[in-house]
């Protein structure tokens, strides 16, 4: 990957915030070293601004896929939605490399 630095955290994305991204995921990410959690893509934005009133929040999944400010996506959403999502993640990187 370019553009990163040892000193610069990995901006992440969080598509999901039902029980898998509440009580998993972003306490993970938030816990661990190098990782920042910048963007979540949530249909109760309310709920997300009470436990991480810091992370921007939207109701699209697909923003958080495709945003400048995310350089990596944690998916956690209904199964059948991972395929969809991964890809305009990975298309969104492949297009600006």
């Amino acid at each position: 990957m370019t553009g990163f630095s040892a000193a610069a955290p990995i901006r992440v994305g969080l598509i999901g915030y039902g029980y898998a991204g509440r009580t998993f995921h972003a306490p993970l990410i938030g816990s661990a070293p190098g990782l920042a959690l910048r963007r979540i893509a949530s249909r109760d934005p309310a709920r997300v601004a009470a436990d991480l009133p810091d992370v921007t929040v939207v109701a699209d999944p697909i923003a958080v896929a495709t945003a400048d400010a995310v350089d990596l996506v944690v998916i956690a959403t209904p199964n059948d939605t991972h395929a969809p999502l991964a890809q305009a993640a990975l298309w969104r990187r492949a297009s600006t490399s």
